[in-house]
């Protein structure tokens, strides 16, 4: 009998070893959901100028990026045909201001002989109406004249205001009417960031919120504005809504048209978040392994899901603060397995927390 009880105890099969798995105990933490939509940098204003009289372009002495000051000039048309108008009025004024002289003499003689009886009365009053009406005629010609001065000073187009040349509309040759767009300026002072918001998150925006921008192109800078503008309707095409974000500060090597990003704090709500690689599906459920205190085997727990992020997930239900999951190596677990948990904080650094327990034997 002692020799069998030995055979049986030689072939007994020994238990698996535990297995070491990478776990995260579960904590609420308050979590602030931020937005965050892309767009461009542009000018508060941005103004598109034109002629104010119709030619041909003669010269046009900026181009795109270049930076104008109040006054300088921005495109000029060839003046020959205004010119002419004006050399004409200036003519015309001469003409109506020799007439006047000459009725105004005229009237001082009928007067006279008026007043010694030579001639009627009705002759002064005639000489006083051609007076008159020469005079009405010499301030019409200088109303044309300084129309034309005016449509001459016209073929200049000149900076309203200092800035940098956003966009050039025509090009030297080119015979453009009056208002055509010409220059696309971009007034100096305040820049703002425009993105195009869905209209389910219009509830964390309004006007004066905090923003914080990033620019693709300088990594590693963050900028502030606040919320200046929030279109009226939505688009028709994209249904989305023009947010304006007025920058506080921008550094001088920021451009415009450059890529930003606005980013949005919106509202703080309790969230137990987890990372993806802690997923399991349970038949087409959601699920997670969580491990049991006492026995430290782990068992398949369902969960739901309220939202995915870059590199975490949030559970919305099925799991409580306190509760163990296996964070790493989800697929090479069965239920009632026992485990080892090497539990592992927010940044990711794994401990050995089995405490004084050690590996079962």
């Amino acid at each position: 009998m002692l020799l069998l009880a030995a055979a049986c105890h030689d072939n007994e099969v020994p238990a698996p070893p535990a297995r070491a798995v990478i776990a995260q105990q579960v904590t609420e933490t308050i979590a602030q959901d931020v937005e965050h939509y892309t767009g461009a940098i542009q000018a508060r204003y941005q103004s598109v100028l034109g002629f104010r009289t119709a030619g041909k372009i003669l010269a046009r002495p900026v181009d795109v990026g270049d930076r104008v000051g109040k006054g300088d000039v921005l495109a000029r048309l060839d003046p020959a045909d205004a010119g002419i108008a004006v050399e004409a009025a200036e003519a015309a004024v001469r003409a109506a201001l020799a007439e006047r002289d000459q009725a105004a003499s005229e009237l001082v003689r009928a007067e006279k002989l008026t007043s010694r009886g030579f001639t009627a009365p009705a002759l002064r009053d005639a000489r006083r109406n051609h007076l008159n009406a020469a005079e009405a005629n010499l301030s019409a010609a200088r109303h044309q004249h300084e129309l034309a001065r005016n449509q001459l000073a016209y073929t200049t187009l000149h900076a309203p205001e200092g800035g940098i040349v956003a966009a050039v509309r025509a090009d030297m040759g080119n015979v453009v009417s009056s208002g055509e767009p010409v220059i696309e300026l971009a007034r100096d002072g305040e820049w703002e960031l425009v993105v195009d918001i869905p209209e389910g998150r219009l509830k964390t925006v309004g006007y004066g919120t905090p923003v914080r921008v990033t620019l693709w192109s300088l990594p590693g800078r963050d900028y502030t504005g606040h919320v200046r503008e929030i279109a009226a309707q939505a688009d028709t095409t994209t249904r989305t809504y023009r947010v304006k974000v007025t920058l506080s500060e921008m550094a001088a090597d920021v451009r415009l048209g450059m890529t930003a990003t606005a980013w949005f704090a919106g509202e703080q709500e309790k969230a137990i978040r987890l990372p993806l690689s802690s997923l399991y599906r349970d038949g087409e459920k959601p699920a997670v392994w969580v491990i049991d205190p006492g026995s430290a085997r782990v068992q398949l727990r369902r969960v739901t899901i309220g939202g995915f992020r870059e590199q975490e997930m949030e559970v919305a239900t099925g799991l409580e603060a306190g509760d163990t999951v296996v964070t790493k190596g989800v697929h090479k677990l069965h239920a009632g397995e026992r485990v080892v948990p090497l539990l592992t904080n927010t940044g990711g650094d794994a401990r050995n927390d089995a405490g004084d327990k050690g590996a079962p034997s």
